[in-house]
Order: structure tokens, then sequence, then C-alpha cells
């Protein structure tokens, strides 16, 4: 694979697994999640499999960059701040925010009503 191709790929597996740890923090915020997850072990194995998944994805978007011709530190900086912005952007076009309150509230976070908390523009026609 060529150097500009492997930097897609590793852009799309860095977006990836960081949407799918915003998923993973919300079904461990759902109250009515089984019972199986809520036992001590899935909460280790979970964040065991976020820290493990995030590392591996940051590297190889470290080494695609390095390969590309970036300084090493660069490259570092670079995926950092892409990151950030991977991270806010996932947060804002899910609703990951009034998802958390709703969690917090007891309601299911993934459910698509709307909630009694949130901005009352998101409640134009109700």
């Amino acid at each position: 694979m060529n150097s500009l191709s492997t930097l897609v790929a590793s852009t799309a597996v860095l977006i990836a697994v960081f949407g799918a740890i915003q998923f993973v923090v919300l079904a461990f915020r759902n109250p009515f999640r089984p019972a199986w997850l809520k036992r001590k072990s899935m909460d280790n194995l979970a964040g065991l499999g976020i820290t493990t998944a995030s590392t591996i994805a940051f590297g190889y978007e470290i080494v695609a960059l390095v390969a590309i011709g970036l300084h090493p530190i660069v490259a570092l900086a670079v995926v950092s701040v892409f990151v950030l912005i991977v991270m806010v952007a996932i947060w804002r076009v899910f609703g990951c925010g009034e998802r958390l309150r709703r969690a917090d509230a007891g309601l299911s976070p993934f459910h698509r009503q709307p909630f009694e908390g949130s901005a009352p523009a998101a409640h134009a026609g109700t």
C-alpha cells in the first residue's frame, strides 16, 4: 500500500475507533443495559478495550503520517489535534451531551425522543 492510501485507511480507522469509544461510553451509561454489562469485569474489559484500540489507532495514524514525510514529533502533535477535532465532531453530530443527560436522568441514551432538559428549539412543533 502506498503512503497516501495508508494515511486514508488509518484516518478511517481512527475515526471509527473514537466513534466506537463514544458508543461504548453511552452503552455503559445506559440505565437499561443488560445485567451482564453491569458486572465490574465488563467495565474493566471495556476500559482495556478502549485503551488498546485508541493506542493502536493513534499509533497507526502516526506511522502513516511519518510515512508521508512528517517528523514524528510533528505527527504526534497533528494526530493529537485531529483526535480532539474528531471527538468534538462526534460529540456534536450525535448529540452525546444530551444523550448523557438522558442517561443521568434514568432514560435510555439511545431513544430519539427529545429530552425535557434540552434546548427549547429542539421542541419546536411538538
